[in-house]
């Protein structure tokens, strides 16, 4: 009978969502944000607003000039959607995603912020190496298919 029950346990544990073991962070808030950020590339700036579902949403117009102002590599690199990470820091949620695979330190990035973990509440862009300053002092932290920069060796066969 115990071990029916701790069988039983763990089958619950691994079939529970990873937002719900990360403690207030409701389940798609990255995907939204990986979302939000290829609409933005594509101009799509009212789909994007509805998919970050912002409680005091501005208008298209006013994350139009944010992407043009403070994310315009959206419009110049191929914008990567694997590569994001959540982090917890004094009880606030951030999400992070970096425009371009974050091969270097100032790839452009953006952050949504969500203080309830329910629901996004504002955004703004960073350069990666801040990101990676905050993620360093988080409490909780969960990536995405986290980037790891690397050399390709091909060796050959004896």
């Amino acid at each position: 009978m115990r071990k029916w029950i701790v069988a039983l346990l763990v089958a619950a544990l691994a079939a529970a969502p990873l937002s719900a073991l990360a403690a207030g962070l409701s389940e798609g808030l990255i995907d939204d944000a990986k979302q939000a950020l290829t609409l933005m590339s594509y101009g799509e700036y009212k789909k994007a607003l509805k998919k970050l579902n912002l409680k005091d949403a501005p208008s298209a117009q006013e994350l139009s000039n944010f992407v043009e102002e403070s994310l315009s590599d959206v419009y110049v690199v191929a914008v990567q959607s694997e590569v994001a990470v959540a982090y917890q820091v004094d009880g606030v949620w951030r999400v992070a995603v970096p425009v371009e695979a974050p091969a270097y330190d100032s790839v452009q990035t953006l952050v949504v912020r969500s203080k309830d973990g329910e629901r996004f509440d504002a955004y703004r862009a960073m350069a990666w190496y801040e990101v990676m300053d905050q993620v360093a002092g988080a409490d909780q932290v969960i990536w995405r298919d986290a980037y790891e920069q690397g050399d390709v060796y091909l060796l050959p066969d004896n």
